[in-house]
Formats: C-alpha cells, structure tokens, sequence
C-alpha cells in the first residue's frame, strides 16, 4: 500500500511539472511575439493618411472626486491643443466637487460643460456625454488623473496618421517610494505593455478608460 501511495504521489509531481513546464513555455512565446511586435515601425511620424479635420471632444465622468478635480481642469488648461468641447459628466456626487468645478471654471480659461447623469453608474454617465457631443472623435479621461501639455496634440497626430477607430493610451500611477506602490506601478506596467502589444497585434484584450479615444460614431453604436 505504502510502494502504491508513494507512486501514485510521483505521477502527481510529474504530471503537475509537465503541466507547469507547458504553461511556462507558452508564456515565454507568447512574451516573444509581443517584443516582436513591439519591434514594429512606429507611426507616431507616419505622413497623414486623414485631413487634418478631425475635431475632439473630451468626456469625464466623476462622482465623488472633489480631492481631485482641481488639479485635473488645471492640466487640461495647460494642452498644447485644445479640446473642441469638455463635457464633465456628475454621475450623483454627494461631495461638492460640482460646485469646485463652477468656482475653477470662473477664473481659468478653461471652457467646460457640466451636466448631470441621465442614467446610473460610470457607463450610463460615459453614454451621456457621448450623445451631448459634437465632435469626430471622443476621448476619455477619469477625474483623478492629470496629463502632459501635448496629450491632446499626441492623440490628434496619432488619429491623423492612422485614421484608427478606437485608440488606447498608458497610465502612469504617481505613488509614494514604498515597496508597495512600486511594485503596484511595476504590475500596473506589465499589465499595460501586454494589452498594448496585443492590440498592435490586432488581437485586443484588454484596455485602460482613463487614456482612451474612440470615433463618436463607433462608440454610439456599440
């Protein structure tokens, strides 16, 4: 009995390493074809394959996020190249973050819309700002983020030069110099690179909302 338990025991292991060694060598070619794609020429200075016609409106939803705002319609002020329109979208705060953005709006010069949710949830608010719209292209940021004076002028470029439906971007996290928030920024990275390699390779899995552009058309329909 004891001869048959520990036999059984060394197929267990032999099977579980077979399986964990597969496993491995699948990630490791899956690692590869994405450096490969990585390779790829880039079309950041790719000639124009569109006019230079496009127009760009800004949709951000919040709810709850009056530690943060300021400092959003701040770096929104700062764009290199401005937004056709800024919608913000209050999916029923309770804090007064409305009421800091109308007190931001009056000395800044910063134009922007606020406008309640016509439904409930992130999505519903994302919906309504969509339809309140009037630009060629949408883009999508969250309230507590902050970006570049040349974020818009990045977007505009990349969308003239390749004329993309939906277009995703990196997030960085600003932490503390603790191990944790490193290691955060480092998970949150890899995360980023993978979905990034796999869209360029025309096989999208995932994506992050808070750098995100999408034709109005193609996301209304949907």
């Amino acid at each position: 009995m004891i001869g048959f338990f520990n036999a059984f025991k060394l197929v267990v292991v032999l099977v579980l390493s077979v399986f964990s060694g597969f496993v491995l060598l699948l990630y490791g070619l899956q690692i590869v074809a994405w450096l490969r794609v990585w390779r790829m020429p880039s079309t950041a200075h790719a000639p124009l394959v569109c006019e230079d016609t496009n127009t760009f409106s800004l949709i951000i939803a919040f709810r709850n996020e009056s530690i943060n705002i300021e400092q959003l319609l701040r770096s929104l002020a700062g764009q290199k190249t401005k937004f056709s329109e800024i919608i913000l979208v209050d999916d029923h705060s309770t804090d007064d973050g409305v009421d800091l953005i109308h007190t931001h709006l009056k000395t800044s010069i910063l134009q922007a819309q606020v406008m309640p949710n016509n439904g409930q949830g992130k999505k519903a608010a994302l919906q309504t700002g969509a339809m309140c719209a009037s630009s060629t292209y949408l883009v999508f940021t969250d309230a507590d983020c902050t970006h570049p004076p040349l974020w818009l002028t990045s977007i505009k470029n990349h969308v003239n030069a390749t004329a993309s439906d939906l277009c995703i971007g990196p997030v960085l996290f600003h932490g503390d110099a603790s191990f944790l928030a490193q290691f955060q920024q480092l998970d949150f990275a890899a995360l980023q690179v993978t979905g990034g390699a796999a869209a360029m390779a025309k096989r999208p899995i995932m994506m992050n909302g808070a750098n995100m552009v999408c034709k109005r058309d193609v996301f209304l329909s949907a």
